[in-house]
């Protein structure tokens, strides 16, 4: 094991402090963008070193989508399963199913829209 590799004087596997200034504008986004990654300052600073780009975890919104299409995703499968048994698609149901799908989508093209993505084609 390579002597930075080592654990070191306080159980340390890192050896070396680095120190930066900021002005107050940086540290607050330093601060603000480890919060928002779930992660402390170090830990921030260090996956922006190894050119790993954080993710943010998905907002409310994003998880209140995912949810709905996978209940819509459920119930379509069903209409599948039923038309595969049966022989034949209840047009209906299918289509209404089809139309929240769209509107769900739509939502999700809106939101994000408010923050300058384009996501989906020109559906």
């Amino acid at each position: 094991m390579k002597q930075t590799e080592e654990k070191v004087k306080g159980g340390r596997k890192r050896t070396h402090l680095v120190k930066v200034y900021l002005n107050d504008a940086e540290y607050e986004k330093l601060c603000r963008d480890a919060e928002m990654f779930k992660r402390d300052k170090s830990k921030y600073l260090r996956l922006l070193i190894d050119w790993i780009e954080p993710v943010a975890p998905p907002s409310v919104e994003v998880k209140e989508f995912t949810r709905e299409l996978r209940r819509l995703g459920v119930s379509m499968n069903q209409i599948a399963a039923r038309a595969n048994t049966l022989g034949f698609v209840d047009d209906l149901e299918y289509r209404h199913y089809a139309d929240e799908v769209m509107k769900v989508l739509g939502a999700i093209q809106q939101e994000y829209a408010k923050k300058g993505v384009k996501l989906i084609g020109n559906h």
